[in-house]
């Protein structure tokens, strides 16, 4: 319909003889001179305004001399019902007479053409009896020409269920010739020979054939379309669900102005409005304007550098109160790389980072606790041990390493295996098992008991005191042990130096203790 040729036979190009053999894609114009080319044009345009076929006669000049041609033109239509293309028939009958001739070419050329179209052609009379099937129709339907001519096109290719509807529709159709209602397409389910159904997408059109109203039908097997556009539908339900049911906020905005055209159920909760509240709405419009526009300020940054951005954290106000987000920025680009849309996703983090602020402090007043446990364990007196319940010390002080001549490398409370152990007579040997540190982790208190280490490897024995009580958890059960160290070897000598200080004065002035002492 743009003058722009789509198909010519050898005969086209043997008369116009271009000077390529190229005629296709070629416009009138540049074929033919100018006169000639708008009067092609005019009877163009007189077939798509009458929308049926119409004879011309015209006198082209080509080899030299004139010639008269008769002209027959028609529109052709696609499935939708609309013409696409105009075709032409030119018959050379300068000095014949035999206008009969003439017509049959005609006829036998347009057959040529209804029998190679690649979708089945069905001509019907105003009583919908079948008067064209073209070989495309045999094959779509299992009927041959002579078993579909003179039947009705709705009991031959219709399903029983669904024959009243589309038997009416089309008898109406048939019907409206003079209505101005002359093109209908509609989609249905149709039936081969075989008795197995699918769908197809039938277009009616009106024409005229020697003054006799006549309906063409043009009918395509879409069942793989259908096919497709039903998982197609499938596939975006399933989709729209998981989005819908994702617990994080999902949106979508428009690349151009940043307006909102998607949000899913955890974006309306989490902003407190309906999505037809949200949608066709901007950052400036649903936030204050410093929020606003630190959002805008990084979607432009997103879509011009066409990567993903991940923003940890960002805080916005809702109806809710102060929310904390972790959001990922999505550009969405099309075929050439153009961003069209922004995709984002929120996490709402407002009460893990709530629990990680709780865990920030806990661990602050921790720290702090340390430092002062530490404090009070190297300034007392005394050794503290605490060792878990495979014998591994976890926490001791400065003055249990000396007591034990230890360092932090040294991490076993299992002394029977360093040192010799005795009672404080330094005669009789003391049992590992009852140690108090032993008692402590079988779950016994034990005070105050006095053994002697000593190291065989440095030879020095050290008198201590020890102590040992369990430590348990929730449920009672032991996790550790803790021990406190005394080392009493020179309080003992004092106090036996002492005793021995006292006898020696008591002898001195005379004192006795009793009758045998004098």
């Amino acid at each position: 319909i743009n003058g722009e040729y789509l198909l010519a036979n050898k005969q086209f190009k043997k008369i116009f003889q271009p000077k390529d053999d190229q005629i296709v894609g070629r416009t009138y114009k540049e074929i033919f001179s100018q006169n000639f080319a708008e009067r092609l044009r005019a009877t163009d345009a007189d077939v798509v305004k009458a929308e049926k076929e119409l004879v011309f006669e015209e006198i082209i000049p080509h080899s030299g001399e004139n010639h008269i041609y008769s002209l027959t033109k028609f529109p052709l239509w696609d499935a939708a019902g609309k013409i696409y293309a105009i075709a032409g028939m030119a018959a050379d009958i300068s000095g014949q007479k035999n206008e009969g001739a003439l017509l049959q070419q005609s006829i036998a050329q347009f057959e040529s053409l209804f029998d190679a179209a690649p979708d089945a052609i069905v001509v019907i009379n105003s009583e919908s009896r079948i008067i064209k099937w073209n070989p495309m129709a045999e094959l779509l339907f299992g009927y041959t020409s002579e078993e579909a001519i003179g039947r009705s096109l709705p009991e031959l290719i219709i399903p029983v269920k669904q024959r009243e509807h589309y038997a009416d529709v089309i008898d109406n159709f048939t019907k409206s010739h003079t209505s101005g209602n002359n093109n209908l397409s509609s989609e249905m389910r149709a039936m081969h020979r075989n008795k197995n159904e699918f769908d197809i997408e039938i277009s009616l059109s009106h024409t005229i054939h020697q003054e006799q109203p006549l309906v063409i039908a043009f009918i395509s097997d879409i069942t793989r379309r259908t096919q497709m556009e039903k998982e197609n539908t499938q596939t975006r339900n399933f989709l729209d669900s998981i989005i819908e049911n994702i617990p994080d906020m999902i949106f979508v905005k428009d690349a151009k102005e940043l307006r909102f055209v998607r949000f899913n159920k955890a974006g309306e909760t989490l902003l407190g409005a309906k999505r037809e509240d949200l949608i066709g709405k901007n950052d400036h419009d649903l936030f204050p304007k410093e929020d606003a526009d630190f959002f805008i300020s990084k979607d432009r940054e997103v879509l011009d550098e066409k990567k993903m951005m991940d923003i940890k954290e960002e805080k916005i106000n809702t109806p809710s109160g102060e929310r904390w987000l972790h959001t990922k920025k999505i550009p969405i680009l099309d075929e050439s790389g153009n961003a069209i849309y922004l995709l984002g996703i929120s996490a709402d983090i407002t009460e893990r980072k709530r629990l990680e602020n709780e865990r920030l402090e806990a661990e602050k007043q921790l720290r702090t606790s340390e430092i002062q446990l530490g404090l009070i364990l190297e300034n007392i007196g005394e050794g503290v041990v605490v060792t878990d319940t495979r014998q591994r010390v976890v926490l001791s002080n400065r003055m249990a390493e000396e007591i034990l001549a230890t360092d932090n490398n040294s991490r076993s409370t299992n002394w029977a295996k360093r040192y010799e152990i005795y009672y404080p007579d330094g005669e009789t040997v003391f049992p590992a098992q009852d140690l108090p540190i032993e008692k402590a982790l079988r779950g016994s208190d034990t005070e105050d008991t006095e053994i002697i280490l000593h190291d065989p490897a440095s030879n020095v024995s050290k008198l201590v005191q020890v102590t040992g009580h369990p430590i348990r958890d929730e449920g009672n059960r032991v996790i550790a042990a803790v021990a406190t160290i005394k080392d009493i070897t020179k309080y003992k000598e004092l106090e036996k130096a002492l005793e021995e200080s006292e006898i020696k004065y008591r002898r001195l002035i005379g004192f006795r203790r009793d009758q045998n002492e004098t």
